[in-house]
């Protein structure tokens, strides 16, 4: 009887955050931005992976964002994922993924 209440509640766990995110998002950022879930050389991991992590973005973009105070960083973080959030790229051509990445990073502010 006790695996029950457990599985239920992790089931509604796992249920409110999927719903957190649009379908389309996960789709977006795993498969057209795969590069960027690698860390990038020389860049400070740790604040980054831990923002990545918990705003779900890829770990490569949270980099760019250069900031060094961990608060700071998670604050340009969440804008740029609600500029990724407010709508989904065009198309998925080269060009418009680097315009869509490039305006999201913006407003994080990275220019």
């Amino acid at each position: 009887m006790r695996w029950l209440v457990i599985a239920a509640a992790v089931g509604v766990a796992w249920a409110l955050l999927r719903s957190r995110e649009p379908a389309w998002y996960r789709d977006l950022v795993l498969r057209a931005y795969a590069a960027d879930q690698i860390p990038l050389p020389g860049a400070p991991l740790e604040p980054a992976a831990a923002v990545a992590l918990e705003l779900d973005l890829p770990i490569a973009w949270v980099q760019q964002l250069g900031q060094a105070d961990a608060v700071a960083l998670e604050l340009a973080a969440r804008r740029v994922k609600a500029a990724v959030l407010a709508a989904p790229p065009a198309d998925t051509s080269p060009a418009t993924l680097a315009a869509y990445k490039s305006a999201a990073l913006a407003a994080g502010g990275v220019t």
